[in-house]
């Protein structure tokens, strides 16, 4: 599973402006843990479950439930809660009046239809605030690191506090927590049978919904031809967020916050790697499997390896040092998106431009492509 955006110590320093805030007041002891985009194919039944996992983390007044679209950008609130919670369930509900007129439910509270991202997208609910949520108006909804807890779903090509978008949709059956803590979207899954408790009403209901279908992730950004031969370079490509043409060289500028990130401006690119992109004179061919190649002459390196692995490993099965075995891909595959990091180089006070080079080797019966990725951090 891929780690969230601080998922080891080497990177803390890159991603600090991407660590989640700690849980201290009378609200954030709390998770998402059930969300509902529709019922029976009508998107006007949706609803949102919040768990407490501790007691008396009732005052959620001011508190937000915000939504993302499918690329990360924040769509919109969906709800400033405007009270607090007066019931003594462990479980609350913000639901649409469709969905509690036609399942006969009492939500806690009540948000308008349409405004949760129905297949493919990201919801986070919380606020910062030491004791109580803060003025809704003080502060930047569009930050997620601000929120208590986030899911992404779907096809989500955007950077997730959760990590991995949970592979599966909730529209017409649920995303259930299965296990706690929060911004972990992995520990989500698919419920065909959707059970919104509220503490106004807290035996809650069990309403049955449609099978589950995985969801396979889809190119998210620019796809970067690794070069000649032409008849096989489309077994594998790099994608990155950003990037300006199909050389494989991507630069995040100096000027460019979305990609510097942190006090010290270290760079964050998102990216994946497709299977079986054909186009062209490319020739159709089974792939058989994926290797990374390249030194790795740091922990950053290490890190960024085990991100790349760690993705394309979801889609076959982990081979030998560096390698994934790729079985069943005979068509087009991608992996979930997954971040990369590029620091500056310091020498002393100054600072230059910091560089990571990448390889990717993707494998057929009887030939393979190579890839090369160069990221660039600009200062």
């Amino acid at each position: 599973m891929l780690r969230p955006a601080t998922r080891a110590a080497a990177l803390a320093t890159a991603l600090v402006a991407f660590a989640p805030r700690a849980a201290t007041a009378a609200f954030h002891v709390a998770v998402i843990d059930e969300v509902a985009t529709s019922v029976a194919g009508d998107p006007s039944q949706q609803f949102v479950e919040i768990r407490m996992l501790a007691a008396s983390q009732n005052q959620v007044k001011n508190s937000v439930l915000a939504a993302f679209d499918a690329r990360g950008t924040y769509a919109g609130d969906v709800l400033v809660v405007p009270g607090d919670l007066g019931g003594s369930g462990v479980r609350w509900l913000m639901a649409t009046r469709a969905l509690q007129d036609r399942q006969g439910i009492a939500a806690d509270f009540t948000f308008e239809p349409g405004l949760l991202p129905l297949e493919d997208g990201m919801i986070c609910w919380g606020a910062p605030g030491d004791a109580l949520p803060a003025d809704p108006g003080s502060w930047d909804h569009s930050d997620f690191t601000e929120y208590v807890d986030c899911v992404a779903y779907g096809r989500f090509c955007g950077s997730a506090p959760g990590g991995v978008p949970v592979p599966a949709t909730p529209a017409d059956h649920s995303l259930t927590r299965t296990a706690a803590g929060p911004f972990t979207d992995q520990a989500f899954q698919c419920s065909e049978t959707l059970t919104p408790t509220s503490s106004a009403d807290p035996a809650g209901l069990q309403i049955a919904g449609a099978p589950c279908v995985s969801v396979p992730a889809v190119p998210c950004f620019t796809a970067l031809p690794g070069g000649t031969p032409l008849r096989t370079d489309c077994y594998g490509e790099w994608l990155v967020s950003g990037a300006a043409g199909t050389a494989p060289v991507v630069a995040c500028p100096a000027t460019d916050p979305g990609c510097h990130v942190g006090q010290a401006r270290d760079c964050l690119f998102r990216a994946q790697f497709c299977f079986a992109l054909y186009r062209g004179r490319c020739a159709a061919a089974p792939i058989t499997s994926f290797r990374l190649r390249g030194r790795q002459k740091d922990d950053i390196d290490r890190e960024n390896a085990l991100a790349v692995l760690e993705a394309v490993n979801r889609l076959g099965v982990e081979g030998s040092a560096g390698s994934v075995d790729l079985p069943s891909i005979s068509g087009l595959a991608c992996t979930a998106p997954f971040d990369l990091v590029v620091p500056l180089e310091r020498r002393g006070s100054s600072l230059r431009g910091g560089v990571r080079r990448f390889r990717a080797v993707t494998v057929t019966r009887r030939k393979r492509d190579s890839d090369r990725l160069k990221l660039v951090c600009v200062p």
